[in-house]
């Protein structure tokens, strides 16, 4: 009786935390095909780029940090006040990071910018707008880490749908009332604007009072700065190159390809937003408990079932972008009607990714991170290969590209969990 109790809390919990990161994921998804639509290719290219930069920056100054939370936490989640401070003293690594990362993203930006005859005056707007953009997501992005380690799940759920809201109503009245020319920096500032709505929501948390302030004692700095490098070390150079792989058909494209192509390519990977309603409820859910579970049969168990339920949506997602892709475009808007028949190229990397990065942070979140760096050579192999017999010019040959690299991430972090969980049962 009381497992049937368990479990039927577990779902309720479940259906519930899925119903309302699915509202907020819907209403931020009529935010991005609002934008679709509106834009004309050109100022929509421009726009690709520009979130495909942030998101970059973002990246490089993370390598492998989001990884660490979790389990230096472990079950120490009762103690507030520690795991307050020994999130801000592994976010504060993090910060450290922002400027190298714009080393090597700030040349990349000028020489494609240049390329295309993109800079002008509301371009370099948009872009700083987009730089600061990334600091309030980090920002944010950590509060949201801390609660989701607390797991409090109705104020998460709250925070979402107010924030996502918050945003919807802003891009609606920047694409009613602001005149074509100035469209692209009103956007990054209505998206930087709706980032800082999210992070005044957490500021009035009591339980992150003092984050990101929190200061360890100690015998504490010590500790856990040892785990952060026993974690993280493995994972420098994965990281980076994944970040750089989570962008590189964008990239690719906009090196060699016409801006046309980074609209096709951006339009068509939009739907797939869809998959972050599945894998911000797991975040929230399951992860934490992964993390704090003992070694055993009940987290195989879990585990077994989490992955098998997650892989038959991704399943029925991608068959939806086969079956019915006529419908996905009613959404991104008939200026992309010729390329449905790709729609389905663009669902299956991004499937693909995300069942790798599913795979990857069930190993993270056990604290188990070694073994990444052979997923390196792996994927530039098969991308040396495709890119040696085809060209990535168009839109069609750059996801052909995409497809190649996350089938590759895929199978490694599937064949690395399998093999990497066993041997800890066993041992």
């Amino acid at each position: 009786m009381a497992e049937a109790l368990t479990r039927w809390r577990t779902a309720r919990k479940l259906a519930f935390t899925t119903g309302a990161e699915g509202i907020a994921q819907a209403v931020a998804a009529a935010s991005g095909f609002l934008i679709v639509h509106h834009l004309p290719k050109d100022v929509y290219a421009e726009y690709t780029f520009l979130v495909a930069c942030a998101a970059l920056l973002a990246g490089l100054s993370d390598i492998g940090f989001s990884h660490c939370y979790l389990p230096i936490v472990g079950r120490r989640t009762g103690d507030v006040s520690w795991v307050i401070s020994a999130c801000s003293h592994v976010f504060r690594k993090r910060w450290r990071l922002l400027l190298p990362a714009a080393v090597l993203v700030v040349p990349y930006w000028l020489v494609i910018s240049v390329r295309h005859g993109w800079i002008d005056t509301d371009y370099l707007l948009a872009s700083l707008a987009s730089v600061v953009g990334v600091g309030l997501m980090m920002r944010e992005q950590l509060s949201r880490t801390v609660m989701t380690i607390f797991r409090e799940v109705q104020v998460l759920n709250r925070i979402n749908v107010v924030g996502s809201c918050s945003r919807l109503v802003l891009i609606v009245l920047v694409l009613m009332f602001v005149p074509a020319w100035a469209l692209l920096p009103c956007l990054m500032i209505a998206t930087a604007a709706a980032t800082a709505v999210f992070l005044a929501q957490y500021r009035h948390v009591p339980l992150l009072k003092g984050l990101p302030g929190g200061v360890l004692d100690p015998p504490d700095v010590g500790e856990v700065d040892g785990r952060v490098k026993a974690i993280i070390t493995p994972l420098v150079l994965p990281a980076l190159f994944y970040q750089f792989q989570g962008t590189i058909t964008i990239m690719l494209v906009s090196l060699i390809g016409a801006s046309s192509a980074i609209a096709e390519v951006g339009a068509l990977t939009r739907p797939t937003l869809i998959l972050t309603v599945v894998d911000r409820a797991v975040a929230i859910l399951l992860f934490p408990a992964v993390a704090s579970s003992a070694p055993g049969a009940p987290l195989t168990r879990l585990l077994v079932r989490a992955h098998v339920a997650y892989l038959l949506a991704m399943a029925a997602l991608f068959a939806s972008s086969v079956l019915l892709p006529q419908y996905w475009i009613l959404l991104i808007g008939e200026q992309y009607a010729a390329q449905q028949h790709l729609l389905w190229m663009a669902f299956l990397p991004a499937i693909l990714m995300n069942g790798s990065g599913f795979a990857f942070t069930t190993l993270s979140s056990r604290g188990i991170t070694s073994g990444q760096g052979w997923v390196i050579p792996l994927v530039l192999a098969a991308q040396c290969t495709y890119l040696v017999l085809f060209n990535v010019s168009t839109a069609r040959e750059a996801l052909q590209f995409a497809i190649v690299s996350a089938l590759v991430f895929f199978i490694f972090q599937y064949t690395s969990m399998i093999v990497r969980l066993s041997r800890a049962r066993a041992g």
